[in-house]
């Protein structure tokens, strides 16, 4: 798996920033990576790093530190955060925006992200995001495989071999 520059992701987050569809932003970030899925990673990261920043100043949500992706297998799999370095720098971005005067940029691309828009809706549905739980995003668009394979731990990987999974 490929960790991208600082610089390619903040390349990446000025193409977000502008007012284009999905599909034109992954080709015009396809062309500075010329790797599709390092492409895609940054198209479906950097948004998720930006919405959660912006959810966690509308109230106090308990975010997870998890994802889901799919195996070749269709068996969801969850994964820490951290597995992914494009969430971690993008994160770290967000008050370089918020703070240099492009909160305007900062908001459309948190948009783009599902935790964002989970967030407004229930705040246009009248309800608080106070005590809420965001579940980690899952991403169809993104194979496990990618991804390394988490150690699990000792007793998890001995009840497996007592109690295999069917």
């Amino acid at each position: 798996m490929t960790t991208p520059s600082p610089e390619l992701i903040k390349e990446a987050a000025a193409i977000l920033g502008e007012d284009l569809t999905k599909e034109e932003s992954e080709a015009r970030i396809r062309i500075l990576t010329d790797d599709p899925m390092l492409a895609t990673r940054l198209v479906e990261w950097i948004p998720e790093a930006f919405g959660t920043a912006a959810v966690s100043r509308m109230g106090k949500v308990i975010f997870s530190n998890t994802f889901q992706v799919r195996d070749s297998g269709g068996r969801w799999i969850t994964l820490p955060c951290s597995a992914e370095p494009i969430f971690t720098q993008a994160m770290e971005m967000t008050d370089e925006y918020t703070r240099g005067g492009r909160e305007d940029v900062f908001l459309h691309i948190a948009g783009r992200s599902a935790v964002f828009s989970s967030a407004a809706s229930a705040l246009e549905a009248g309800q608080t995001l106070d005590g809420a739980v965001s579940s980690g995003p899952a991403f169809v668009s993104l194979p496990a495989e990618i991804y390394p394979v988490p150690i699990r731990p000792l007793l998890s990987r001995l009840l497996g071999k007592i109690f295999p999974s069917r």
